[in-house]
């Protein structure tokens, strides 16, 4: 994908995990989100200026988890992904990865699909 597609990439899945967001807090079931964004998005100050102004104005939203390449030695929390068995889970924990996620957990699926996944009872999912 050329580099110029990326931004626009970008901005869609910002725009398209907030309102995910929205949606399952209309459902009143809040939860993070977690987006994967390249680094070279925060290299036009523009794009981070995007990023801000799209964030939901309301006491529910606690943040976006962001997953960007080098996020460790920026002092960021590091999610671990592609994580398809018990040895990739155990590898990603000793690798000191805050988070995990992958097929080991889940298949990709849509909005209403994980509503009903995780059931009617409110969860933490991470």
């Amino acid at each position: 994908m050329g580099a110029r597609l990326l931004p626009a990439l970008s901005q869609f899945v910002i725009a398209r995990a907030l309102a995910d967001w929205r949606y399952f807090l209309a459902e009143q079931r809040p939860l993070d989100l977690s987006i994967n964004l390249p680094i070279s998005f925060f290299d036009d100050p523009k794009s981070f200026d995007y990023l801000c102004r799209q964030l939901p104005d309301d006491p529910a939203f606690e943040g976006l988890i962001l997953e960007v390449d080098a996020a460790n030695q920026l002092g960021a929390r590091t999610v671990a992904v592609g994580i398809e068995n018990y040895a990739d889970f155990c590898t990603a924990r000793a690798l000191g990865f805050d988070l995990v996620q992958g097929f080991l957990f889940a298949k990709p699926m849509g909005v209403q699909t994980f509503m009903r996944a995780i059931g009617p009872d409110p969860a933490t999912v991470v």
